[in-house]
């Protein structure tokens, strides 16, 4: 009875350098979608290059809700969850996931959205903050191993400077900077 286990470990060994060569995850910010919902072909031809192997796309729901009541509230325009999920698959291998706001990295989250430790001043009519979705993207970068798809220079900065005070490695890839 012991020999027959003894042969199926060896198998599942054998697949452990395959699974060591990792999916890497591409998470969308608010930006990045609104770029590929516009159809920018330098936006998603850029991330398809750069998602040659084998990549998943990603974003949680959050990001997306955000991103339509921008669209709503700045245009007018009135955009649906699976409109923007159906046009987001079309570029590649695309999942959202449920975030749970309660969660720890929801806490850490939260804690530096309220903190307002990163804020543009460039504009002089209105200062620009990270809004709460940015926060989450910092803290999932920080946490996962996750890269990064933004063009937003403030949530760019921001992710870099908490990576160094956390003493992390952070990935971050702007498709408009080729």
């Amino acid at each position: 009875v012991e020999k027959p286990v003894e042969e199926v470990k060896p198998e599942p060994m054998v697949e452990k350098p395959v699974e060591e060569t990792k999916v890497n995850y591409l998470i969308f910010d608010e930006s990045i979608i609104s770029y590929i919902m516009l159809d920018n072909r330098q936006v998603i031809e850029g991330i398809q290059k750069f998602s040659e192997k084998e990549i998943k796309f990603l974003t949680f729901d959050a990001v997306i809700n955000s991103f339509i009541e921008n669209e709503r509230v700045t245009y007018n325009r009135i955009l649906t969850f699976e409109q923007i999920v159906s046009k987001l698959k079309k570029i590649g291998n695309f999942q959202y996931y449920g975030f749970d706001e309660n969660s720890e990295l929801g806490q850490r989250a939260n804690a530096l959205f309220k903190a307002e430790k990163y804020v543009d001043n460039s504009d002089i009519l209105e200062e620009e903050k990270l809004s709460k979705t940015d926060c989450i993207l910092i803290e999932l970068l920080i946490d996962k191993s996750v890269i990064l798809v933004t063009n937003n220079s403030l949530l760019k900065e921001a992710t870099i400077q908490e990576a160094k005070e956390r003493n992390v490695t952070v990935n971050i890839f702007d498709p408009l900077e080729l």
